[in-house]
């Protein structure tokens, strides 16, 4: 369909998403389609993408407003409206609604919210403003159509997103880093190494290079670098960065 045409043309586009959502809202007779992607609810927004919102409106909602918005936690893949997650009353009592959505006249929205593989959370949500009416059987069938697609779409995206950072480090944007930067594949053989870290293997003191490995000159320390790299690799992204000294026996910073 057009629909899924439009999805996946959207992420090579300069603005990845813009043009599904445009067609989305256009579909959907509604005036904003807008894509919210985090690490869970309750968590800043990685990446928000509204075509036709109110640029003020987007960053505000990704510095604090997703703190308060109560259409949140939704079944995953199941498409629903506002007012099916919570009663007209009570979603016009809320804080979002009442110091944000009321002053942007906006009424009916509908939404489906994703997890996916790589662990993302992925809200997409067709609003209409206060004139709308309430979206119809069929309207929310062509939008459940649509998310075995998005879903898809959104490991595709993960993807090509490792890819060009990966294309930019092997690019040379390494080589621009202040510290000593070495990267390792998952057998923990040197892939890229800048000038800075170069220098630093190439002293031997306490950390240098067999090959195209890393090693210690202390075995015990080694075979405790090795666990910890196996172990960092094992951690969830979300985990805090683990950091693994190295002593230098010419008593230089480590």
């Amino acid at each position: 369909s057009r629909l899924v045409g439009a999805l996946y043309a959207s992420l090579v586009e300069v603005e990845p998403w813009a043009g599904f959502l445009t067609e989305l809202r256009n579909q959907l007779h509604a005036d904003f389609g807008t894509l919210i992607v985090s690490r869970a609810t309750r968590v800043a927004p990685s990446l928000m993408v509204s075509p036709t919102g109110d640029p003020q409106g987007v960053e505000d909602y990704c510095h604090h407003l997703y703190r308060i918005d109560p259409f949140t936690d939704l079944p995953d893949g199941k498409v629903v409206s506002n007012f099916d997650h919570l009663s007209e009353a009570a979603y016009k009592q809320s804080a979002f609604y009442r110091d944000y959505l009321q002053y942007e006249d906006t009424s009916h929205i509908l939404g489906v919210d994703l997890r996916t593989s790589g662990g993302f959370l992925a809200q997409i949500r067709v609003t209409r403003r206060g004139h709308g009416q309430p979206y119809s059987a069929e309207e929310r069938r062509r939008c459940e159509r649509i998310v075995p697609h998005v879903r898809q779409a959104m490991d595709l995206y993960r993807r090509l997103q490792t890819a060009r950072s990966e294309h930019a480090v092997y690019s040379g944007v390494v080589d621009q880093f202040a510290l000593g930067t070495i990267i390792l594949d998952q057998q923990n053989n040197i892939l890229r190494c800048n000038a800075i870290g170069e220098a630093i293997l190439a002293e031997a003191d306490g950390i240098g290079r067999t090959g195209p490995r890393v090693v210690l000159d202390n075995a015990a320390r080694d075979a405790e670098f090795r666990a910890f790299l196996r172990d960092a690799r094992a951690m969830p992204e979300t985990a805090a960065t683990p950091v693994f000294r190295i002593e230098r026996p010419s008593g230089r910073r480590d």
